[in-house]
This record gives structure tokens, C-alpha cells and sequence, in this order.
């Protein structure tokens, strides 16, 4: 049996409820393009698929292993962040939030050091 692929949508394909930016599995693939399993914001799952054309979705390759479980809403730390429009700061705090590797004291270290450096910025940018 064929291993069904996962795509990132990039736009919402006229239907309100999905997120563009998250990652659905695929229910079938045609010419015109693929039929996703959907799971709107109230907890609904399309199973049969909401059709989008080739041009509104990207393959979502494997990712390393690292960030398999860092998914929220179906959306990686990479896609929160570029939804967000984070900049590298927020998105590395975002990021050693997510994150579940047993190690919270340096964790926490990082995250403070991350905060402290966008907090410079903060009061440099002020100061102009």
C-alpha cells in the first residue's frame, strides 16, 4: 500500500476554514490536484477530502526526526514562525518552547538569553 504524503496548503483554496500554512494529509491525488483530510478550527475532519489544485498546496518533505513532534495546529516551528512573522529571536524562543528533549534548565537558559537579546533591540530601536 502507498504511504499517503503530507502537503502545506498556500492558500485556503476559498474554503474558510482551514489555516493556510498547515499540513494535511493526503485522502487521494488526480490530475487536477489533491484531495485533503482536513480538521477545521472547530474540530470538524473532512475525511473525504477538500479538493485544492496543485498550485495552493507544497509536498511537505520528511523532516528530521528532531522536529517530528513540534507540530501545532499542523504547522512545524518553521511555519508558525513565517505565519507569525517572527524574527529570529521570537522564533528560537518559539522553538525551545516546543521543544520536549528532557533538558528544561537549559532550555529555560536559552530562552532568557533569546529574550534578553530581543529585548536590546527593543530599547535600541526606542532610543532612535
Amino acid at each position: 500500500m502507498e504511504e499517503k504524503r503530507k502537503y502545506r496548503l498556500l492558500t485556503n483554496g476559498g474554503y474558510s476554514v482551514v489555516n493556510v500554512g498547515g499540513v494535511f494529509d493526503e485522502v487521494r491525488s488526480h490530475n487536477g490536484g489533491v484531495d485533503l483530510k482536513v480538521t477545521d478550527e472547530n474540530g470538524v475532519t473532512y475525511s473525504d477530502g477538500l479538493h485544492f489544485y496543485w498550485r495552493e498546496v507544497e509536498l511537505v518533505e520528511d523532516k528530521p526526526h528532531r522536529y517530528k513532534s513540534i507540530e501545532v495546529h499542523g504547522m512545524d516551528v518553521i511555519a508558525l514562525s513565517e505565519h507569525w512573522q517572527l524574527n529570529f529571536q521570537e522564533g528560537n524562543i518559539l522553538k525551545y518552547l516546543l521543544r520536549d528533549k528532557g533538558e528544561d534548565e537549559s532550555d529555560m537558559q536559552k530562552i532568557a538569553d533569546y529574550a534578553n537579546r530581543e529585548l536590546e533591540l527593543i530599547k535600541q530601536r526606542k532610543n532612535k
